[in-house]
């Protein structure tokens, strides 16, 4: 069995991990062990390169182990490595790919050459978007979780302006959830959040989110230690 552990943004992300890609991983030999980053109770938002180190290290003394990451660009503090850089572009997948090798290049100047085997272990990812934008995968079956049939067309008109969810959070003020709660202000997360992510299932996010596709396939190309 191929453990890995999730240090996530909070509390949602966990939930999403736990419930959403722990079981549907487990068949196939992965563990997903999720935890948010630095003490317990901790809320998104202001995630330092720091505080993701002192998780990290914890990890470290673990064999057997791999580490990733869970976390929302929106939630990442402006110092951290290449935010600055990756915001000056508009290209959603090229903003991914300053920051995630600014990000991989801090890992490698962290670890030396004799800790080389556990910088290898050692997958980062963030999100472009908070987690709701996944829910955005499927309009309809968000709409029909909240038992809100006839706001369907209100999700769509959503997701249609965007050629993959991936896209919706281009800033605080029209982030996914704040969208979901404008059309239905009674969303509470995590539980409906979770709910309906549950719904959608896992191939429809990944199916329409090409970046958490891609971290999900790494996961799944590790080897056992």
């Amino acid at each position: 069995m191929i453990q890995i552990f999730v240090i996530c943004e909070g509390q949602t992300e966990v939930d999403f991990v736990e419930k959403v890609l722990k079981e549907a991983f487990l068949s196939e030999g992965i563990c997903f062990a999720p935890k948010t980053i630095g003490e317990s109770g901790h809320k998104g938002g202001n995630v330092t390169f720091e505080r993701i180190m002192k998780d990290i290290r914890v990890f470290q003394r673990i064999p057997g182990c791999y580490v990733t990451t869970f976390f929302d660009f929106y939630g990442l503090n402006s110092r951290f490595p290449g935010k600055s850089e990756a915001e000056k572009v508009n290209s959603y997948k090229e903003r991914s790919k300053i920051l995630l090798e600014a990000f991989e290049q801090k890992l490698d100047e962290e670890f030396s050459e004799k800790n080389y085997d556990y910088r290898r272990r050692i997958i980062p990812y963030v999100q472009m978007h908070e987690f709701e934008a996944l829910l955005f995968s499927d309009p309809a079956v968000l709409a029909q979780s909240l038992g809100q049939s006839r706001l369907e067309s209100e999700f769509l008109n959503v997701r249609e302006k965007y050629s993959t969810p991936e896209e919706i959070n281009n800033s605080e003020q029209t982030a996914p959830s704040k969208r979901i709660a404008r059309i239905f202000p009674e969303y509470g997360k995590p539980e409906d959040g979770i709910d309906a992510a549950k719904q959608i299932g896992l191939e429809t996010m990944r199916r329409e989110c090409p970046l958490f596709n891609e971290w999900l396939e790494k996961l799944e190309k590790l080897e056992d230690l």
